[in-house]
């Protein structure tokens, strides 16, 4: 869109700096290993097989068991740059055991009076 509109507005809109703008057009593309591909292959594969809810310590568990020693940071950035992103369990809590574990009150064995 540079043809279009200049720089400084399009930086603006996107509230991104001018000069952040160009270092990024400067700096050099990342391109993917080998290693890095064949590992991501597998990744993909353990990711698909869980249906998406196993993060990137959990899938390089999975790979040191069986053998492919790599570390989860490497995993978590592959998945970064491939867009995976592990799903969220929600918390199994319901609005009756709050109130129950709220309300509990101990019975008083030692008769003591409390006031």
């Amino acid at each position: 869109m540079r043809e279009e509109y200049s720089v400084v507005l399009l930086c603006k809109v996107l509230g991104v700096s001018k000069s952040g703008f160009y270092a990024y057009i400067k700096r050099p593309s990342r391109k993917i290993g080998k290693g890095d591909r064949e590992i991501l292959s597998l990744i993909k594969r353990i990711y698909n097989r869980h249906q998406g809810t196993y993060g990137a310590k959990r899938i390089s568990k999975v790979l040191k068991n069986k053998g492919i020693v790599v570390n989860h940071k490497r995993v978590a950035r592959l998945m970064k740059e491939t867009n995976l992103k592990a799903k969220v369990r929600r918390p199994k809590t319901t609005k009756e055991s709050k109130v129950q574990a709220a309300g509990f009150v101990y019975e008083n064995i030692l008769k003591r009076n409390f006031k």
